[in-house]
């Protein structure tokens, strides 16, 4: 499987490379492609009753990995590997790991079940500084995973509003604890520095503040500190009590609420004005935060 730039995930069959197919041939149902997401690349697909005759090699792109998370229902995969015929079955909350450059000849999927793909390329691993080789996995459990998986799901399913530091954030987290629970001696370069200076962290505020209404990313924060995105994400919890994406969002809502008591009641343009996507999303945020709506900040608060 692989993806960039908001395309569908690619998949190899046989000699052919051509877009993902898990059963339904009418394609994913949810997918990354052509939003705004900009996370893992991540489509849901139906897995149905299917044989392939004879067995034809099938999986990720050689050098990237996928993930397959089963979301609810439950089936059984029959590959061959010479001439030994494995069987591995899996029901809602189990997980498999596929690698592009030790593939599987797939026979037959028998039952239902609606499955999330999770593409991870070379470039993402670099990105991440992950090392080491990646082994298959066959169906396991994984309540985390899971939960992920229907995070991103619903993430994207709802117009990826949450931004991109949020996309990388979670996609981040759900590499780390594969790494940690089925990466198999995949590791991480440790960095040298255990904390933000006073200069980095004043940076950061400025970076933050000034680009409020711009997609902010982990690559950009990270970058004007000098360290991995992977890495940055502890550092910066450190520094500042909470993760990069909750950090952001409060310094929006700060904002917004400055300008709320200001005297603007345009909340549309106070929401695009701080970066939310939406004043859906504005409502949303600031309820979460704040305890109220705009509308009623308003009232309680009326000069």
């Amino acid at each position: 499987m692989a993806s960039a730039g908001g395309e569908r995930i690619l998949m190899k069959l046989g000699e052919r490379t051509q877009p993902l197919v898990l059963g339904d041939r009418r394609g994913p149902g949810v997918s990354g492609a052509g939003t705004t997401w900009r996370g893992l690349p991540f489509e849901t697909h139906r897995m149905r009753t299917s044989q392939a005759r004879p067995a034809v090699e099938m999986g990720p792109l050689a050098g990237d990995l996928g993930v397959l998370v089963i979301l609810d229902g439950a089936v059984q995969i029959t590959s061959r590997d010479g001439q030994h015929v494995g069987h591995t079955t899996g029901s809602t909350g189990a997980m498999m790991i596929l690698s592009g450059d030790a593939p599987r000849r797939f026979e037959k999927v028998e039952g239902s079940a609606l499955a999330a793909a999770i593409n991870v390329s070379g470039a993402w691993l670099e990105r991440m500084e992950l090392t080491g080789g990646w082994s298959r996995v066959s169906f396991t459990s994984d309540d985390t995973v899971h939960g992920f998986a229907r995070t991103i799901r619903d993430e994207i399913a709802g117009g990826a509003a949450s931004g991109p530091v949020f996309a990388d954030s979670i996609s981040l987290a759900l590499l780390s604890h594969i790494t940690r629970r089925h990466g198999f001696g995949m590791g991480a370069r440790v960095e040298g520095r255990g904390q933000l200076s006073a200069v980095q962290r004043e940076r950061l505020r400025e970076l933050v503040q000034q680009n409020l209404a711009s997609d902010l990313s982990l690559t950009s924060l990270s970058g004007e500190v000098g360290v991995s995105p992977r890495h940055f994400v502890t550092l910066f919890r450190r520094a500042f009590g909470t993760s990069p994406h909750r950090y952001v969002i409060e310094q929006r809502i700060a904002a917004a609420e400055r300008m709320i008591r200001s005297g603007q009641r345009d909340f549309a343009a106070i929401a695009l004005a701080v970066g939310f996507s939406s004043q859906s999303h504005l409502t949303t945020a600031f309820r979460a935060a704040r305890g109220v709506t705009p509308g009623r900040f308003v009232r309680e608060h009326a000069r």
